[in-house]
């Protein structure tokens, strides 16, 4: 695993945490040939995650079946979402004197869109490949928010009683799709997650 040093005495920081956001700026600032300095291209990906932000709520909401207005409405509504510093999505988590949740930015951009097309793979049996793409690439980018979307696909599944059996065959199928695709991370922090630093912000 990559070791970051300057950690307190040394991190495994790809072994513990998600770091597909972290690739995408490294693989961004190689294709500009390194000319651009690094913290900016951080800085240009972050800013683009939150001004988008509109963009995926209102693309999740025409897929789930809402008309243009009322899909317009959740987008212009969704960067207004406010929690009391609980490092939700909200600006506070991101911005000035936030509290540094950079991969939080590019994970809250992928779950609507990942819980919309779940909900259609599920529904009509289409997009499977869509589906596992999105819900893979959303536990790779923040891994609370690809479990998230994982249990909202269990909800989604119970809200057609007499379609069930299907809809939880079709969930367990992405299930095991995504598994494979994100074996790579997740097996190593369930293996070593007895060594696991929990933060003093996480109840014991």
């Amino acid at each position: 695993d990559p070791w970051v040093p300057t950690w307190c005495s040394g991190f495994p920081v790809f072994h513990y945490y998600q770091s597909l956001p972290h690739f995408l700026v490294l693989g961004l600032w190689k294709l500009l040939g390194e000319t651009v300095p690094l913290v900016q291209v951080f800085k240009i990906v972050e800013w683009l995650a939150l001004a988008t932000f509109p963009v995926p709520v209102y693309l999740a909401m025409r897929r789930l079946g809402a008309d243009r207005t009322a899909s317009a409405c959740a987008a212009v509504l969704s960067p207004l979402v406010k929690t009391n510093y609980l490092h939700g999505n909200d600006m506070e988590s991101y911005v000035w004197q936030g509290l540094g949740q950079y991969t939080q930015a590019l994970g809250g951009w992928l779950f609507p869109l990942t819980v919309a097309w779940i909900a259609t793979a599920l529904r009509d049996g289409r997009a499977w490949a869509s589906a596992a793409i999105l819900l893979s690439v959303t536990f790779l980018a923040h891994l609370a928010l690809g479990t998230m979307a994982a249990m909202a696909g269990g909800v989604i599944a119970l809200l057609a009683p007499r379609a069930l059996p299907h809809r939880f065959l079709r969930l367990a199928v992405l299930g095991v799709v995504t598994g494979g695709a994100t074996a790579w991370v997740l097996l190593p922090i369930l293996r070593d997650f007895t060594w696991y630093n929990l933060s003093t912000l996480v109840p014991s």
